[in-house]
């Protein structure tokens, strides 16, 4: 694969919340930030599925499972087995990139470095413990500060007087602090812990009272009204009364955003999530236009329509490790395979990937993925 080929890959991916897309590909980049590697991650094995012979595949895969479990806040035997076990992958498939030509060797540091880092993480804990990235911000408080409270001329003298200033500034509030809590009893802290779902909608919808074609032109949900059709009436109506039926009100409020802090990923897998492509958010009247109320049994809260795709095979591809799956064909009725369900339902992110016949869902996307 050529860089213009990656480049082509990268700049045609959709996109994604949380994803970061790169519109001009990657092989442009210069001084490279560590956020930019991160959001490279992501998306770099779905971009070589299909391009790259199969030792290339798990040589990728490998090294992206293992940085991905190194950077874990919490580790036991199974944790470390799995990342001695992808490690064992990339020294038996790197050799792919020599043959390729892609590099001479892999007289490299860092790669070195993987080879302790399972040991450093029985002997001091975790890789956030000791990871470089807390002392970047240090740079700016002892450097970058000090050298703007300067007159810019001589300005390490003065940088210098000004950091220990503010080193005896910083000590005498630590003593500050100390001396107020002695002076009344000490209060523990609240701990808040946070269990299920936690959802953040707007308090009015960005976009009010919507007519229903112009939400299936906005959304390109032309499956909508038939689907809120099929959600309201499913238990009082046939599916071939359906397709004659009509709503009590025309408007909705649309909501262009929403904020979901994913549950614990405790019995979550893929035989018991579905990935689906969700087209829009609304919540159903509360009156209707007479100003009749609305049936009790309606739901109050934000629902979201959603287009699924085929579910996922009982097990992962080998090689790359993701599942596929596919846009399934419209039904009978010519209306797409779609479900209108509560907002809580949705739990995680799914990362997929266009290939030549099918979607791939990837499991990079983010650490915590909704």
């Amino acid at each position: 694969m050529t860089e213009d080929e990656l480049d082509a890959r990268i700049r045609s991916l959709p996109l994604a919340f949380g994803v970061r897309h790169f519109p001009k590909g990657i092989s442009l980049l210069s001084q490279i930030s560590g956020s930019e590697r991160k959001a490279m991650a992501c998306i770099l094995l779905g971009c070589l599925v299909g391009k790259l012979p199969a030792k290339g595949i798990r040589a990728c895969r490998s090294i992206l499972d293992f940085i991905y479990l190194a950077q874990y806040s919490t580790h036991d035997d199974g944790t470390l087995s799995s990342m001695r076990a992808a490690l064992n992958v990339w020294h038996a498939d790197r050799d792919y990139f020599i043959t390729a030509t892609v590099r001479k060797d892999f007289s490299i540091p860092k790669f070195h470095s993987l080879l302790h880092y399972i040991e450093a993480i029985e002997f001091f804990g975790t890789t956030d413990n000791y990871n470089t990235e807390m002392f970047e911000r240090l740079h700016i408080d002892f450097a970058k500060n000090g050298w703007r409270a300067s007159n810019r001329r001589d300005e390490f003298p003065q940088m210098i007087t000004w950091l220990a200033r503010q080193e005896k500034i910083s000590s005498f509030a630590t003593y500050l602090a100390w001396l107020e809590s002695t002076r009344k009893p000490a209060s523990l802290p609240i701990v808040r812990t946070f269990t299920g779902q936690a959802i953040q909608l707007a308090k009015k919808p960005q976009s009010p009272r919507q007519l229903l074609p112009a939400i299936e032109h906005n959304h390109s949900a032309n499956s909508f009204t038939h689907t809120l059709k099929e959600f309201l009436n499913d238990k009082t109506m046939k599916p071939t009364q359906l397709l004659a039926a009509t709503l009590p009100f025309n408007r909705l409020d649309d909501f262009q955003t929403v904020t979901v802090r994913p549950p614990s990923e405790d019995g979550m897998s893929p035989a018991r999530t579905r990935v689906g492509r969700v087209k829009v958010l609304f919540r159903l009247p509360d009156k209707f236009d007479d100003s009749t109320l609305t049936p009790s049994e309606w739901p109050k809260t934000c629902l979201a329509y959603v287009e699924w795709f085929t579910t996922f095979k009982p097990r992962h591809e080998e090689n790359h490790d993701m599942y596929s799956v596919m846009v399934p064909p419209r039904r009978t009725n010519g209306f797409a395979h779609a479900s209108i369900i509560p907002l809580t339902d949705i739990v995680k992110r799914a990362n997929c990937f266009q290939t030549s016949d099918e979607t791939m869902s990837t499991p990079y996307g983010h650490l915590t993925m909704f």
